[in-house]
């Protein structure tokens, strides 16, 4: 495994995967940093990211990301951490796409609103929303519940207001399939419980 760096970006390249994810991060005020991300990646892989984020009280403010194709995709991400803990441009992302981290689980999400809609223009799919009290792994917990029902995002939308997470997930099953009513039923049953 090769890894190249410069000050504000880097490219990483591994065997396992088929096309070399790659990660720019850029400081936009203390604390605070934009993080791209793309390549192509196994199903899983954000969960995987929010996870190894949340090991390393990084948390996720912003941001979207969507599958351009088959396994590609495209993300840009605005993270907070405390300077005191450390700096996010030291981090191996690499590590966070192929490792299920170690995080103690918490039964703590709180939802205080959750939608269902159908895709727009007759698309596959169903977009979900969640609101809740923000905190680091948030974003890990609801990808998991979606798991549950091997539903994963192919687009996300993800904001924080005040302490209020705000995130948008158009689903689909394995493969991009439709999701089918009995997934979609038990994630919305899934969800309920989190109100």
């Amino acid at each position: 495994m090769s890894l190249a760096v410069t000050a504000t970006s880097f490219q990483t390249s591994a065997e396992e995967l088929p096309q070399a994810p790659g990660f720019s991060i850029l400081q936009l005020a203390p604390g605070l940093y934009r993080l791209g991300v793309t390549g192509q990646f196994t199903p899983g892989w954000l969960a995987r990211l929010s996870a190894g984020l949340s090991g390393q009280q990084v948390s996720i403010v912003r941001g979207h990301a969507r599958r351009v194709r088959a396994a590609q995709w495209e993300a840009d991400f605005e993270i907070e951490m405390d300077p005191r803990a450390g700096d996010p441009r030291d981090l191996d992302y690499l590590s966070f796409l192929r490792e299920t981290q170690a995080i103690p689980e918490s039964d703590d999400l709180k939802l205080s609103d959750c939608q269902f809609r159908p895709a727009e223009s007759g698309g596959s799919g169903v977009w979900v929303e969640v609101q809740g009290a923000d905190k680091i792994g948030f974003l890990k917990k609801v990808l998991k519940c979606f798991a549950l029902f091997s539903l994963f995002p192919c687009e996300l939308e993800i904001d924080t207001v005040g302490s209020d997470a705000r995130d948008r997930f158009l689903l689909r099953g394995i493969a991009g399939a439709a999701p089918s009513g009995d997934a979609i039923n038990g994630l919305r049953e899934v969800l309920s419980a989190y109100r």
